[in-house]
């Protein structure tokens, strides 16, 4: 406290900083207080909330959804290009964020592709969803036959297309 009066006799430090000065030093001299012996530092405190996690279903399944189809629920998938698809699902609930895989396999090689988009269905439960990249240009491996499945609320919709 010797150096802060010395400064504050040479720089000529208003009250209204000297108090400012004063609260924060009295802060963080009680901000940092040791555990008690006999505590355990890891040990919960009384106070800790009560923290829910809620997964939904779908999430849970395995690496490759199995196709539930649900009906009232189509999917079409159109090729757009030698790498890129269109995909149109109908039928599911207004907003709903589903997930599409896109699953192909060569002997000795597999190609995953797993995206939800940032947009729920519309009022009408329809949704368009494009994906390119449909090759791996990192291995050289052409993959033809593309499994797409869209993993939703109610089950899985899936259907295969091939690329030229």
């Amino acid at each position: 406290m010797l150096t802060y009066s010395v400064i504050c006799r040479e720089v000529n430090v208003s009250r209204l900083a000297k108090a400012s000065i004063y609260i924060a030093v009295i802060a963080s001299l009680l901000a940092c207080q040791p555990v008690p012996l006999g505590q355990d530092p890891t040990a919960p405190i009384a106070s800790t909330p009560d923290v829910r996690v809620a997964t939904r279903p779908f999430m849970t399944m395995t690496p490759t959804p199995t196709c539930m189809s649900v009906p009232g629920v189509n999917l079409d998938a159109v090729l757009l290009s030698t790498s890129a698809v269109r995909v149109k699902i109908t039928g599911l609930n207004p907003n709903e964020r589903p997930t599409f895989v896109f699953y192909s396999e060569v002997p000795g090689q597999t190609f995953r592709i797993e995206s939800s988009p940032f947009e729920g269905a519309h009022e009408d439960g329809g949704l368009e969803y494009t994906q390119d990249g449909l090759v791996d240009r990192t291995s050289g491996v052409s993959f033809k036959d593309w499994h797409i499945q869209v993993a939703h609320s109610r089950g899985v919709a899936c259907t295969t297309i091939s690329l030229p």
